[in-house]
């Protein structure tokens, strides 16, 4: 059965996977909310003309003795803040002081503005906290958090909470030539709410950044090129749909914040051991299964669809794909209902001749009726994408760039070891050894596993996946 792609056009950026094909009598529910984190498409403005344009560095360029220096800074926004300025205003924003909170607001999904004490300029190496607190109700969408390595409008990094409706996602984000704070890692939050304080802490550093939101670490992500800069707080986007629910329209997005407070990390409080590693949170067990395909002993869900071919052939699971609108998997059927988490392992090469842009990568199906699924996945445009399908409606819960530089796109002809997890509280993805992203889950076991792949959406050809050394391993939580 083929399962045509749909997206959400009013909040979310194309994700890209599609959906999947299958022999069986159920038909899965279409993907209508393949959902990642709004970037704010903001038109630069232009360069003051005495406004040098940085130029990057290469390398890492941390101060041993920031600035700061052991001092904290501490702001609790109770007085007038004097030493706070604005740093950035883009479209209609504005400032101000109530009850005892700093509030700053943006409407309009091109609005920034970044707010920045003026007494620390040039700094790096810090934990960054405060309280935060989204003041609109609805299905507005806007984003707030901390600032730091600011140098100017198209030089800093935004460590915060993206607000997508009545979702919000935890986000680090850039800047880019085209747009204010393009999101490079994002995680959906389950009990992130409205007009509630939340305590979040950053982790500014040269080597990388991280958000922990109540204590509890959220992101991580790696990076090459951090230059000390200003630090501060900022608000962006605030847009929704009119009353007719026919367009968008600029709404208010206000962000209340509190107690902002900026330290030297110390060696026992640094969380930059990037990428994040999941095994630092699960032990692992003995083989389950494991298959060369050269004289199978398993076996695999093999069908042919209007596009879609699954087969076993000189010593490869081959899966080809000829539609931007459909995926190709395929299921272990032999070995089901696993009582642990598992960890896949698999060779993956894409055969010389397909399409720019695919992706591949795994699902795990937890009940084994298709109603509650999760697929990841790595592609060609650098990215890896968590998809979750629950109750009819698929979901986007977290994407993230690859950090690691031999996997920023997927060369044909190449081989890739792709490892997936799924279960023990978690899912990861590994490319080549290396974790590029790892989503907490509530989910300890799952019921069946497979392999998945398709093309981007606007990608024409065929794509063909041949998997080889595929192996299932039992994994479970360390605390346990």
């Amino acid at each position: 059965m083929k399962h045509l792609l749909t997206t959400i056009i009013l909040f979310t950026l194309i994700l890209t996977a599609c959906a999947p094909s299958q022999e069986m009598s159920e038909t899965l529910p279409v993907k209508e909310t393949e959902g990642t984190i709004v970037t704010n498409t903001i038109v630069p403005t232009l360069v003051p003309e005495n406004t040098p344009t940085p130029t990057a560095t290469l390398e890492p360029t941390p101060t041993s003795t920031p600035d700061l220096g052991q001092q904290p800074y501490f702001a609790d926004f109770s007085e007038t803040v004097d030493d706070w300025e604005v740093v950035l205003s883009k479209e209609t924003t504005a400032t101000s002081q109530e009850n005892g909170g700093y509030a700053l607001q943006a409407s309009g999904l091109t609005a920034a503005v970044v707010s920045s004490p003026k007494s620390i300029i040039k700094v790096a190496e810090l934990s960054l906290e405060v309280d935060i607190t989204f003041a609109q109700t609805g299905d507005e969408t806007g984003g707030g958090g901390i600032v730091c390595g600011y140098a100017w409008e198209k030089a800093f990094f935004g460590i915060g909470i993206e607000k997508l409706g009545r979702e919000y996602y935890a986000a680090i984000s850039q800047t880019t030539e085209n747009s204010t704070l393009s999101t490079i890692s994002s995680v959906k939050l389950t009990d992130f709410v409205d007009q509630q304080s939340y305590h979040l802490q950053a982790i500014c550093s040269s080597t990388d950044l991280g958000l922990i939101i109540d204590g509890k670490k959220v992101l991580r992500y790696p990076i090459s090129e951090f230059r000390p800069g200003r630090i501060g707080l900022y608000s962006s986007g605030g847009s929704g749909v009119n009353s007719s629910g026919t367009a968008m329209v600029d709404m208010p997005n206000k962000v209340v914040f509190d107690n902002f407070s900026a330290t030297t990390m110390q060696l026992q409080d640094e969380w930059v051991k990037a990428p994040i590693d999941p095994f630092e949170f699960l032990s692992v067990g003995e083989v389950l299964y494991s298959e060369d395909f050269s004289n199978p002993t398993g076996s695999w869900s093999q069908f042919t669809g209007p596009g879609q071919t699954v087969k076993l052939e000189n010593g490869k699971l081959a899966l080809t794909n000829t539609t931007d609108n459909d995926w190709v998997y395929s299921k272990l059927e032999s070995l089901t209902g696993f009582n642990s988490g598992v960890m896949m392992e698999t060779d993956v090469t894409v055969a010389p001749g397909s399409p720019e842009f695919p992706y591949t990568g795994f699902f795990c199906d937890v009940d084994g009726n298709w109603n509650n699924l999760y697929a990841f996945h790595f592609d060609g445009a650098g990215y890896t994408h968590y998809l979750q399908l629950k109750n009819g409606k698929w979901t986007g819960i977290g994407n993230s760039s690859l950090p690691s530089d031999q996997s920023n796109n997927i060369v044909s002809g190449r081989t890739y070891h792709l490892t997936g997890i799924c279960g023990a509280g978690y899912l990861a993805l590994l490319v080549d050894g290396v974790p590029e992203f790892f989503v907490p889950i509530p989910e300890q076991k799952f019921h069946s596993v497979g392999v998945e792949g398709g093309m981007e959406i606007g990608q024409e050809g065929v794509v063909t996946f041949l998997y080889d050394n595929f192996k299932i391993t039992r994994i479970d939580p360390i605390n346990n």
